[in-house]
């Protein structure tokens, strides 16, 4: 069972009404009418009409209403090779279960949910911007010291859509405790970030009265999660530029992570650590010396010398809101 964390109670819109008519082209067996008819009616279909076609008829899809009174009006070709053709589909006459998904994508996303491409997770479009508008939203608690379990609830009471466990994940986001200052990333990222020590995903998923939710669970194959931040799109210099700045150093005798800690402070940018990889391959900033000769090199240089001598390497990412942070692994890939 999955539970649930910071969401109001909300009631579920009654199902809108969707009305088919089909117009069948001229050759069409004449069995086939009554097929249709028989598998279509057990459907949901508020009303169901087959007829011969007009020359000029095309299918259509047309909307009344809003709210709790909308419908919808579908016209829909019945082709002569016995296939029906509506708007974002073609199905056969055995296809009941592919037609009951198409209308209930009907019936909870509107005219695009049938016929825009779906993008990442199964979403329209319109439903990733809201995504992205939703988890854009930044982080405004320190997390150092949380418990996972703690620093996810926090968060959600922030997001428009609930964020539920999965099966044994509140168990270990309680086992994790935060090492990382996530405040001023935003919620996605962070959310996404604080699952992965405890083995879990954090991903974007549609309930069945179509609104978003947020799920936090273990991996599961071939199923989408949401990134730990993105790539970014302009150049690492316009994204960063003080990481380009060229500077006299020396370090010798002091651990990689005081060197890190110092080099963060510099550059006011957020570090977040991949801890799963740095556990997996034994990579320890603490322990590990760092040492760079007395020389200019900008920051990214200083960076990646210093983080190599723990076997750690380091990639510029943005957050939603398009927001630089390191994202600090393992020059090993984690598995």
């Amino acid at each position: 069972m999955l539970l649930v964390w910071a969401i109001g109670g909300q009631a579920v819109a009654a199902a809108p009404r969707v009305s088919l008519e089909i117009l069948t082209q001229p050759g069409l067996a004449p069995t086939a009418a009554h097929q249709w008819y028989e598998a279509l009616s057990k459907l949901g279909f508020t009303n169901l009409q087959i007829r011969s076609g007009n020359p000029g008829e095309e299918m259509d899809i047309e909307t009344t209403g809003a709210g709790s009174s909308k419908s919808f009006r579908v016209t829909g070709i019945l082709g002569t090779d016995n296939t029906l053709q509506v708007p974002g589909g073609k199905f056969g006459v055995r296809d009941s279960g592919r037609i009951q998904t198409w209308l209930n994508n009907l019936g909870t996303d509107g005219v695009e949910g049938v016929t825009a491409p779906r993008a990442a997770f199964g979403m329209t479009p319109s439903q990733i911007e809201h995504i992205h508008a939703d988890l854009r939203r930044p982080v405004s608690i320190s997390t150092v010291g949380m418990t996972a379990d703690q620093a996810v609830s926090a968060i959600a009471k922030s997001l428009r859509g609930p964020v539920r466990l999965g099966p044994g994940a509140g168990g270990e986001l309680a086992r994790v405790t935060l090492e990382d200052e996530l405040r001023g990333i935003t919620s996605g990222t962070a959310l996404a970030a604080i699952a992965r020590p405890a083995g879990l995903v954090f991903a974007p998923a549609r309930q069945a009265n179509g609104k978003i939710e947020y799920r936090i669970g273990p991996p599961v194959k071939g199923e989408q999660t949401w990134s730990i931040g993105f790539t970014p799109q302009q150049r690492a210099v316009q994204v960063l530029p003080a990481m380009f700045d060229v500077l006299n150093v020396e370090i010798s005798e002091i651990p990689v992570s005081e060197a890190l800690t110092a080099i963060q402070e510099r550059l006011n940018v957020p570090f977040v650590y991949d801890r799963n990889a740095m556990a997996l391959h034994g990579a320890d900033p603490a322990s590990a010396p760092a040492e760079v000769p007395g020389k200019r090199l900008s920051y990214s240089q200083v960076l990646g010398k210093v983080l190599s001598q723990a076997g750690m390497r380091y990639e510029l990412r943005v957050d939603e809101a398009d927001r630089p942070f390191l994202w600090i692994t393992t020059i090993k890939p984690a598995l």
